[in-house]
């Protein structure tokens, strides 16, 4: 399974960039493009060959804060996928990393 080459490189940061959404929240729905965009970058498959990913809850534009998304692959097991948001810039621009992906579908 492809998921399994990227638990076996470790789950490596790999950083994302977006905006922020409204205030000090980022946007739910880039969230989710950025870490789908991270998954498929470190199979090193075409996005449209990787699985959705979902974040049921938002994240604040905070460094340090967390949150629990689910990828979803092809087969319809659900993955817990915690990103943190790592830095923000001078320009309000924010870099989150995958800090943790479960080996074992939920």
């Amino acid at each position: 399974m492809q998921k399994s080459k990227f638990l076996a490189a470790g789950a490596a940061v790999v950083a994302g960039l977006f905006l922020a959404g409204c205030g000090n929240v980022l946007a739910t729905d880039e969230v989710e493009k950025d870490i789908q965009a991270q998954i498929a970058a470190q199979l090193e498959l075409p996005l449209e060959d990787v699985g959705e990913v979902s974040c049921p809850d938002s994240l604040d534009a905070e460094v340090g804060k967390e949150t629990t998304c689910i990828y979803i692959d092809f087969d319809d097991e659900e993955y817990d996928v915690v990103v943190r948001v790592a830095s923000v810039d001078d320009e309000g621009k924010y870099f989150i990393q995958i800090v943790e992906f479960s080996d074992e579908p939920n």
